[in-house]
C-alpha cells in the first residue's frame, strides 16, 4: 500500500489557495494561475505584478503568451472580488436630488434623459480612447499590449526567448505587465 502512496503526484499548498479564489486578508496578493496550471502571476493589492512563474516548456510561445495573459487575468479578477469583498470597491454615486418621486409624471422623461447623458459621455469616453501601446520587458523577449489602460495582448520573441530560461522570460514578463499595470 506504501509503494502507491510514492506515485501520486504532489500538491503544493499555494497551488490549492490560488485556485480556491480571492485571498480576502487585507492587502494579501492576488495569484492567478493559466489553465493548465504552468503560469502564475501573483498581482499585489496595490495593482502591481510581483511575480510571474513559468513551471515547464510550452508547445509554443503563442501558448505560452496566452498562459500569461490568462493568469494575468485571474489574478486581477481576484484582486478586484478582494476588494469589492473587503469594501474597497468604488463608491456609490451620491443620490441625486434632481430626481423625481416614482408617482411623479416626469419621472420616466428624467430616466430616458438620464440614459441620454450617460449615453452622450461613454460615446465621448470612446472617442477619447487613446490608441493602444506596447510595453516590452528589460531584456525585450515579452511585449504587452494596453489600451485603455488594460492589458489586451501579450506576444513573445520566440527566437529570443528559445535562447533563455523560462525564469528569464518570466522576470521580463512581470517587469513588461508590472510597468503596463502602472499605465
Amino acid at each position: 500500500m506504501r509503494e502507491n502512496v510514492t506515485k501520486l503526484p504532489r500538491i503544493r499548498v499555494d497551488d490549492v489557495v490560488a485556485a480556491l479564489g480571492p485571498d480576502l486578508r487585507p492587502g494579501a496578493d492576488q495569484v492567478g494561475v493559466d489553465d493548465a496550471g504552468l503560469v502564475r502571476v501573483r498581482v499585489t493589492a496595490g495593482g502591481g505584478v510581483s511575480a510571474v512563474e513559468i513551471a515547464g516548456r510550452f508547445a509554443g510561445v503563442d501558448a505560452l503568451a496566452a498562459a500569461i495573459l490568462g493568469a494575468y487575468r485571474q489574478a486581477l479578477l481576484k484582486r478586484m472580488a478582494a476588494r469589492l469583498v473587503g469594501g474597497a470597491g468604488p463608491d456609490p454615486a451620491p443620490p441625486r436630488d434632481d430626481a423625481p418621486g416614482l408617482t411623479d409624471e416626469r419621472w420616466l422623461d428624467w430616466v430616458r434623459d438620464a440614459l441620454d447623458r450617460a449615453d452622450r459621455q461613454l460615446t465621448a469616453m470612446g472617442r477619447a480612447r487613446p490608441a493602444a501601446e506596447e510595453i516590452t520587458g528589460p531584456d525585450r523577449f515579452v511585449r504587452v499590449r494596453v489600451a485603455g489602460g488594460v492589458v489586451t495582448d501579450v506576444f513573445i520573441d520566440a527566437p529570443r526567448a528559445a535562447e533563455r530560461s523560462p525564469d528569464a522570460v518570466a522576470a521580463d514578463a512581470r517587469s513588461a505587465l508590472d510597468q503596463a499595470a502602472h499605465t
